[in-house]
């Protein structure tokens, strides 16, 4: 018996002694991978990247709230300068009206930083939007706004007077880019607040790895986000307004490459996975995953117009990190939501 317990507790031991041994393994492999790594960040991503331009302290009147209308901004970056106005209603792009021209169409795009971020006013994806939806409709006075604001949640137009604010603009179609905000800031942190060995065992990417977070424990937090954007299609709805929702696009860990996964792996531990104390982006883009397919199957449920913006832009090269696009991306991205949107104003 002495002897059994013996050979137990030594097994016991070994199993620590290599489990400590793999977890060492992989942090010292990530730390000899960095140099690559911030050499990756630095020179394919960064120049990429046109989401900063809207996240700068200088264009804000209350920090990602609402913007200082009449603010400009000139971002030097390795590619080119970028360059942002925000008009007198407060949002990104050329000057609009408050009332919709006599015999005009307008789409309102709302959503986070992914709906404002473009290097120049006229490269967002409402820009090139309307872009495309001129050349659908030749002749026809239409416009695209883009109501974007950075950091912003699914609901932040049902908060106060802002979706007074939103009809008195008198958009024929609105279209609905959202949910990783609410799922990095929000989601994120209720789930660690309610499973704190969670954050403290989420440090160890052997767990990452081998025990991550069951998507479907999410159900629950994500539908909040759910009946956020139902609510508004309803509302929109009842007003003879269109809506375009969307699923949320990630790139696809399959068609990343070695140097390009620890570098999604890095904005993960950076940003947003903080919360939880993630360290890999596979876990993360599975809850994704899981947030597109119950977004999809609820906006189907209800008739409501969804665009599967997740299964369309799935190309890593797309992607300046593990949300925000290049401008190809952005590219992309217009051109997933034209036939929906173009659809509703046919309509009409």
């Amino acid at each position: 018996m002495r002897c059994t317990w013996k050979v137990f507790y030594l097994s016991l031991l070994a199993a620590w002694f290599g489990l400590l041994a793999a977890e060492l393994w992989l942090q010292l492999a990530r730390r000899l991978a960095w140099p690559e790594v911030e050499r990756f960040l630095h020179e394919e991503l960064e120049p990429l990247d046109s989401s900063a331009i809207t996240d700068r302290e200088e264009i804000w009147a209350e920090r990602y709230v609402r913007y200082r209308p009449g603010a400009e901004l000139e971002l030097p970056k390795p590619a080119g300068a970028q360059h942002l106005r925000i008009n007198a209603q407060g949002f990104r792009g050329r000057e609009v009206a408050r009332e919709k021209p006599p015999g005009s169409l307008r789409v309102a795009c709302i959503g986070g930083s992914t709906t404002t971020q473009g290097p120049e006013d006229d490269a967002t994806y409402p820009a090139r939007l309307e872009a495309k939806l001129r050349e659908r409709f030749p002749g026809r006075a239409l416009e695209v706004l883009n109501l974007g604001v950075s950091a912003t949640w699914s609901n932040y137009w049902l908060q106060g007077d802002r979706e007074d604010q939103l009809f008195a603009l008198a958009p024929d179609v609105v279209v609905q880019y959202d949910g990783i905000n609410d799922l990095a800031f929000v989601h994120l942190h209720q789930y660690a607040e309610a499973h704190p060995w969670r954050r403290w065992l989420g440090r160890s990417l052997l767990v990452d790895r081998w025990l991550p977070p069951d998507p479907r424990d999410f159900d629950t937090l994500f539908e909040g986000t759910l009946r956020n954007q139902v609510r508004l299609a309803r509302q929109l709805s009842q007003r003879g307004v269109g809506y375009v929702g969307g699923t949320f696009a990630t790139p696809d860990p399959a068609r990343l490459s070695p140097v390009h996964a620890r570098a999604l792996d890095h904005d993960v531990q950076r940003l947003w996975g903080r919360a939880l104390g993630l360290d890999a982006y596979a876990p993360f883009h599975a809850l994704v995953l899981h947030y597109d397919a119950l977004v999809e199957a609820r906006m189907q449920e209800r008739g409501i117009a969804v665009v599967p913006v997740h299964r369309e832009l799935t190309d890593p090269a797309l992607f300046s990190d593990v949300c925000h696009l290049t401008p190809r991306g952005i590219e992309a991205l217009a051109g997933a939501f034209l036939p929906a949107v173009a659809a509703q104003l046919e309509a009409r």
